[in-house]
Formats: C-alpha cells, sequence, structure tokens
C-alpha cells in the first residue's frame, strides 16, 4: 500500500512539473474578473524595440500579445481610450478625406502610448456640434477636446472629482474681420471730397437765391444789381453765398421791400442749409477717425457655442449664429453680413485656408482689430486611473502644440485695415436724392434761358422803339401853357426868351 500511494503522487509531481514548464517564462493564467497577467520574469521596459509580436494562449483559449499586457498593465480599465470632440480649427477638425486631424490629435495620440505602452489606442468617436454640447451630452468619453475658458472663468470653474481640465494653447482674445468693399478704406481728404453732392446742392440754391434777388431788386436799386443778366445774376449769387455763410459783407444790400423780405427768409434757409452741410463734414470726419472695433449695434457672426457670442454682446453687437467657421467666411466675402467675431488662431489659420484656396477672400475681407479676451484652450481628463500620468505627460508636451498651432495661423498683415473708414460717411450724402438735384439744375438752366431771352431778345427790342419814340417826340413844336404864353405876350419882355418847361429847353424868337 505505501508503494502504491508514493506511485501516484511522483506521477502527479511530474505532471505539475511539466505542466508548469510548459508555460513560458513561467506566466500565470489570466483572471476572468480583471485583464491577463504580465509575466513576473519579464525584464524589458515599455520602450523595448525588440519583436514583441508573438501571442500566447491560456487555458481558456484567449492570445494576448506581450503589448496587449502593457497597455493592459497601463491602463487596467480601458485599453482602448476614446475622446469626444467637435470641430475646431486649427486645434482639432476633418481633413478633405474626412479624417480627424490636427495638433490636438497627434498630442492625444503620443500621450496615450507614452502613458498606456506603446500601443495604446485613442479613438475620435463621438463629434458634437459645439463645446456646450459637448460638457452636456458626454457619456464615456476619457477626454473632451478642445475645451475652451477665459481666465475669469478658469478661476471660478471647479475641477471635478472625475474630471481635470489642463489648459494647452493660450489665446488672445477674438479678431474681428469684416467685408472690406462695403467699407473703403479711404484718406480724410477723400472723405471730405466725398460731400460734393450736398456742396452741389447748396450752390444750386443760392444761386436760385441770387437769380431771385435780382429779379426783385435790379430796378430800385441797379447800382448793386446792374440790370444786365450777366452781371446782374453774378452780384445776385455773390450776396446769396455772402449771406447763406453768414459772413455779411456788406457791399451788397436790397432795397426793395420785397428784396429785403427775400433776404430775411434766406438769411434763415441759409444756416440750416449750411449747418446741414458742416454736420454732414462734421460727422464723416469723426466716423471715419472712430475705433473699428466698437461693435455696437452692428450684426456680428459669432460660431455657434463659443465665447465670442457673450463677447459680443458685451461689446454691444447683434450676435448672428453659424455652425462653423466656413460658413462665416463665405458669407462676410458675399457681403451677407458685414463683420463677425473669431477666436484670434482659429480666424487666422481659416482665412489663410481660404486666401491659398480663393482669392476672392483676400480682396473682400479685412481684419479690422482684436478685442482682448484672454482664453484657453485645453483639454478635459475623465474616468481614469492613469489621469495623473496623462496630466503630467500634457504638461510636458504643450509649448509644442502651441508653437505649432502659433506657426500655422500667422498673422495677415495683407488683409489688415490701415485707413480710415468712409462708409459711414458716404452714407451721409448718399441719401440726397440726385434727380432731385438734376430738377432743380434744369429748372435753373431753363429760368436762365428765358431771362436771357428777355435781356437780349424782347428788352432789346423795348429800347429801341423807346429810343424811336423819344426822337418823334423830339420833333413835334413845343406846347406852351396859358401863363407861358401870358409872359411872352407882356410889354417889356424881351423878343427873345428862353424858358425852361418841365427840363426842356424852349426858345422862342419873334
Amino acid at each position: 500500500m505505501y508503494y502504491f500511494f508514493r506511485e501516484i503522487f511522483v506521477i502527479a509531481g511530474i505532471f505539475i512539473l511539466t505542466t508548469i514548464s510548459a508555460q513560458p517564462n513561467g506566466m500565470s493564467p489570466p483572471d476572468e474578473k480583471g485583464p491577463p497577467q504580465p509575466p513576473k520574469n519579464r525584464d524589458k521596459g515599455i520602450n523595448s524595440t525588440e519583436d514583441e509580436s508573438e501571442s500566447f494562449p491560456d487555458p481558456y483559449n484567449r492570445h494576448y500579445s506581450i503589448e496587449e499586457y502593457e497597455a493592459a498593465q497601463a491602463c487596467s480599465d480601458q485599453t482602448y481610450l476614446t475622446a469626444g470632440w467637435y470641430q475646431s480649427q486649427p486645434f482639432i477638425y476633418l481633413d478633405e478625406w474626412n479624417n480627424v486631424t490636427g495638433p490636438y490629435v497627434s498630442m492625444l495620440q503620443n500621450v496615450v502610448k507614452i502613458c498606456c505602452g506603446k500601443y495604446g489606442i485613442v479613438e475620435f468617436k463621438e463629434r458634437y456640434l459645439h463645446q456646450p454640447n459637448m460638457e452636456s451630452f458626454y457619456e464615456n468619453e476619457t477626454f473632451l477636446v478642445p475645451v475652451a475658458y477665459t481666465t475669469l472663468s478658469m478661476v471660478t470653474e471647479p475641477n471635478l472629482e472625475d474630471s481635470k481640465y489642463m489648459p494647452v494653447v493660450e489665446s488672445p482674445g477674438a479678431i474681428i474681420i469684416r467685408n472690406k468693399k462695403k467699407f473703403q478704406v479711404t484718406p480724410g481728404l477723400d472723405i471730405i471730397i466725398a460731400g460734393w453732392p450736398l456742396l452741389v446742392l447748396i450752390i444750386i440754391s443760392a444761386l436760385y437765391a441770387g437769380l431771385l434777388m435780382w429779379v426783385l431788386d435790379c430796378r430800385c436799386n441797379p447800382e448793386q444789381f446792374p440790370r444786365e443778366f450777366h452781371s446782374g445774376m453774378w452780384e445776385g449769387f455773390w450776396w446769396a453765398f455772402v449771406t447763406m455763410t453768414t459772413v455779411g459783407y456788406g457791399d451788397k444790400a436790397p432795397m426793395s421791400v420785397s428784396a429785403r423780405i427775400l433776404g430775411i427768409i434766406w438769411i434763415l434757409v441759409g444756416l440750416v442749409i449750411l449747418s446741414i452741410f458742416t454736420a454732414a463734414m462734421t460727422s464723416s470726419l469723426t466716423d471715419a477717425g472712430k475705433d473699428d472695433k466698437n461693435l455696437k449695434d452692428v450684426d456680428v457672426a459669432v460660431v455657434n457655442g463659443s465665447h465670442q457670442y457673450q463677447l459680443a454682446i458685451a461689446h454691444g453687437g447683434n450676435p448672428k449664429i453659424y455652425e462653423n467657421i466656413e460658413d462665416i467666411i463665405y458669407d462676410v466675402t458675399d457681403g451677407y453680413i458685414n463683420y463677425a467675431l473669431i477666436e484670434h488662431y482659429s480666424a487666422m489659420y481659416s482665412l489663410n485656408t481660404h486666401m491659398k484656396t480663393n482669392g476672392k477672400v483676400k480682396d473682400s475681407i479685412e481684419i479690422v482689430g482684436e478685442i482682448q479676451d484672454p482664453s484657453s484652450y485645453g483639454i478635459r481628463l475623465l474616468r481614469n486611473k492613469r489621469k495623473s500620468c496623462f496630466f503630467e505627460t500634457i504638461m510636458r508636451v504643450r509649448h509644442k502644440i502651441s508653437a505649432l498651432i502659433m506657426t500655422n495661423a500667422t498673422a495677415l498683415r495683407a488683409i489688415t485695415s490701415k485707413g480710415l473708414s468712409s462708409s459711414e460717411a458716404k452714407a451721409v450724402f448718399q441719401n440726397i436724392d440726385w434727380i432731385a438735384l438734376l430738377v432743380m439744375g434744369g429748372i435753373w438752366l431753363l429760368l436762365c434761358f428765358i431771362l436771357l431771352i428777355w435781356q437780349f431778345g424782347i428788352r432789346n427790342r423795348l429800347k429801341v422803339t423807346d429810343v424811336f419814340y423819344k426822337r418823334n417826340e423830339s420833333r413835334k413844336p413845343p406846347i406852351r401853357s396859358i401863363s407861358q404864353q401870358h409872359v411872352l405876350s407882356s410889354p417889356g419882355f424881351p423878343k427873345k426868351r428862353t424858358l425852361s418847361d418841365n427840363q426842356t429847353n424852349i426858345t422862342e424868337v419873334d
């Protein structure tokens, strides 16, 4: 009996030793409740360059590579990590082949490989509309990118137990772009020249007043307003212009009652007309020199869910929501909306990209300024035991990401506004009715034509008739009154006497 049991123990020991020796490097079978355990006597590091493609069976017919064991050890709760994201150029976006790309994508992939092993994988599965949508409806993601916070909100935003925010890129603020064609950059002298329609209205009004003054006062005051049309009309215009500008030299003054009433009316009308012109020119120069960053009462295009929405409201603008930057650039280029407010790096990157493919963008869009609003675009870490490793690794590499984004989003000096905007100034003058000006000018020319006909036609004929009549009257014998006859027939009166009757020399000879 003793020998029998000894043989059984020997056979069992041999079987156990044979089973143990069949397992490579003494690896123990995995536990169904958790990921497989790595070999105990393995001394190669994570970054080993040796061939690690060998797989090993286990009693449950599952095959695990050494790489999978390393990733499982580093990220024991999740070997394959996921990231929720929304399109925000240049941080993360879809390329022309609909692949998720951008500096944040490459950064997360490298971070996961460092913290979860050489073959750690992060998948960008869930795409959201914008940041508020992403932060409200995320479920099982490990990362949320990009997450933007202003400097103030970073102080007040708490880091929850299951999440941690890590800023990566610091943005200086938002850029204001606008349609260049509707806001032409014009020097100050051109703005003054742009007011010539109103000046034409003033001159036409003065011509009317001068013409009417000449008609009313030329008979009573021929010395200051001669009866000849060409000289009398010029004197009337001079009086009207000097009176309207409130200079009042005093060299011309109406004498007839009707002319003086016209003078009173014209003084009041001239003050109003000149005040309008002065106010328009002042408004033109003021608007041209004002800050182009003023968004008060202006429709401003902003990206849906971005901080620029609140920024536009804070500056008095009327935000118009767009789903992406591309639609904003297209609408500003085509003139459907005049202003847009876009994050600094996103605006620079998008404008650079569109100018390379569409020359119309460079001719139609200009940068008029930037609103200082420091903010950060970072990553939110969620639900992972390797959170501290991710956090530390991002801190080490984020300066490289910032440098890369700054390089891609170069300053666009070629489309930056450097002059004065005259659009608001010209708007004052463009409201003048050109048809009314043409009608007024036409009526004045017609009146001048009628007066010229009267001057050189009818009046000259009247002069000829008057001269002929005077000549005939001079040939007739003088008519003596009774008193004159009595004096001439009285005794002692000289035979030859010259009398003056109504300033007419009458010579009588016996």
